[in-house]
């Protein structure tokens, strides 16, 4: 097979800013070439990048505890509202006003099933003791700092 004459600009691959990097063809004269994605670079005019369906999933968990935190300070401030002194409620007491079975349940199935000193003091119960708002604020504010996206890209090396 014989290989066309090139000229001294035909036949190279000349990818201008993005675009080249993920298999798209360039056209470098009358010969198309097809240039390898790069590995980690995100496709041009994509946002998603490693890790993104993960952080996303974070950020939501995230603001759902952060949500139910609000709800429960919005309850012990009805409460104060409603005649009687501020106290943050704890985690148990919210938990069995608002279905008191399933709190039966989990004690059952942590008890019969999965370890029974686990309900006990240095475990479950304790959680079940503190104050709700901040047993769903600390980790809704973790999970945000751990999914948080940092602006901008993050290059390590430049590209000349």
């Amino acid at each position: 097979m014989q290989r066309p004459a090139l000229g001294p600009d035909k036949g190279r691959q000349r990818p201008r800013g993005r675009d080249g990097a993920h298999g798209q063809l360039i056209d470098s004269g009358s010969i198309p070439v097809e240039v390898a994605p790069i590995r980690g670079v995100p496709a041009a005019g994509t946002r998603e990048t490693k890790g993104g369906n993960v952080r996303l999933f974070g950020r939501i968990l995230g603001w759902l505890f952060i949500g139910a935190a609000l709800a429960s300070l919005a309850y012990d401030l009805n409460r104060l509202a409603g005649g009687e002194a501020f106290t943050l409620s704890p985690l148990g007491q919210v938990w069995f006003t608002l279905d008191p079975a399933s709190l039966n349940l989990l004690q059952a199935i942590v008890e019969r099933y999965i370890w029974a000193p686990l309900w006990g003091p240095p475990g479950i119960a304790n959680l079940l003791l503190l104050p709700a708002v901040v047993v769903f604020l600390v980790p809704g504010l973790i999970l945000l700092l751990l999914s948080y996206r940092r602006p901008g890209p993050r290059r390590w090396f430049r590209r000349s």
